[in-house]
């Protein structure tokens, strides 16, 4: 059904209402409201003893029929896109929020955010629910959800089957265990993943691991995913329940992995502590640095060993 153009009025919400008209009830819904404003006398109503009735034009439907659950759009229907995201560097922030307006403008469903990064953030439980698309990310710390937050990521969730799309983000060596584990924390939250993505990004300890990632290629190529994802939502029955989208990795996971120094053996740095120049006075961003001997020696060793670009990687 297509509805007029307004000013005042985001015409295109309406018309959503209509898309499948053999949802009779939406229709009616339509009918009854129209009646209740014409059954009231408003300021600057002729006195009649009776308002005038509308009379609404329905040849133009199709005929009532009865229908299965999947002819009568027993699809679901996503009212927001949620884009929730852990990122110290910026980078998942970037991936997730992108991905997650695009399903936004596919689905004609809000968008909200949050950031849970400071640990204020982490002092509450969120709660969603079948109509939320929930694209969820993290980055990967030694090919895992970092172990510090995988408490809270397990526990501060609750998807009562809301939708769900896990995203990593990893700085061009690998992402181990890190997507399956993601996957299996919101399904074990009660969310149902529907697609997934690993993305490369600037590797924190390296100014050219991933340096420019996620770059102009990869946003498109998220874009495209995320469009995916979206009419993959609206195909979905309420209700449906299908396996949990399949991605690479052992599952469940077992081990971390083990940073690697320059002569191949193993680089223990975890009490390493950055320093601060002498010479600084306010202390500019990047003013830090570590000088810790067995964290410089992995570094080196990342530097010279993954210096192939690798691609972001989408699940379906």
């Amino acid at each position: 059904m297509t509805l007029p153009y307004s000013d005042t009025l985001q015409i295109q919400y309406l018309n959503r209402l209509f898309d499948n008209t053999s949802n009779c009830y939406k229709f009616f819904w339509f009918q009854a409201i129209i009646a209740k404003v014409l059954d009231k006398t408003l300021p600057g109503w002729p006195n009649h003893s009776e308002p005038p009735r509308v009379r609404l034009d329905k040849s133009h439907l199709p005929k009532e029929r009865t229908t299965s659950k999947r002819e009568n759009g027993g699809n679901m229907r996503i009212k927001t896109v949620h884009a929730i995201y852990f990122s110290p560097c910026g980078s998942t922030a970037r991936a997730v929020s992108q991905m997650a307006r695009q399903a936004v403008s596919m689905l004609t469903a809000q968008w909200s955010s949050l950031d849970f990064t400071l640990p204020a953030a982490r002092e509450q439980r969120y709660i969603f629910g079948p109509c939320d698309l929930v694209f969820f990310g993290t980055p990967i710390y030694a090919g895992r959800v970092p172990n510090k937050l995988m408490p809270f990521v397990r526990d501060g969730f609750l998807g009562n089957g809301a939708l769900a799309v896990p995203v990593v983000t990893y700085g061009n060596r690998s992402f181990d265990d890190g997507l399956v584990e993601l996957r299996n924390l919101l399904e074990g939250n009660g969310f149902h993943t529907i697609g997934a993505a690993a993305v490369v990004a600037k590797h924190s300890f390296s100014k050219t691991l991933g340096a420019g990632r996620p770059n102009e290629a990869d946003e498109k190529r998220g874009a495209a995913f995320a469009g995916q994802v979206a009419q993959r939502a609206e195909q979905l029955e309420a209700g449906e329940r299908r396996e949990p989208v399949q991605v690479p990795g052992t599952d469940p996971p077992e081990a971390y992995y083990t940073p690697l120094g320059i002569d191949g053996k193993p680089a223990k740095f975890l009490k390493a502590v950055p320093k601060i120049s002498e010479k600084c006075s306010k202390c500019p961003r990047q003013a830090r640095f570590f000088d810790d001997e067995a964290f410089l020696s992995h570094r080196n060793m990342l530097e010279q060993t993954y210096t192939a670009a690798r691609e972001a990687e989408y699940f379906l």
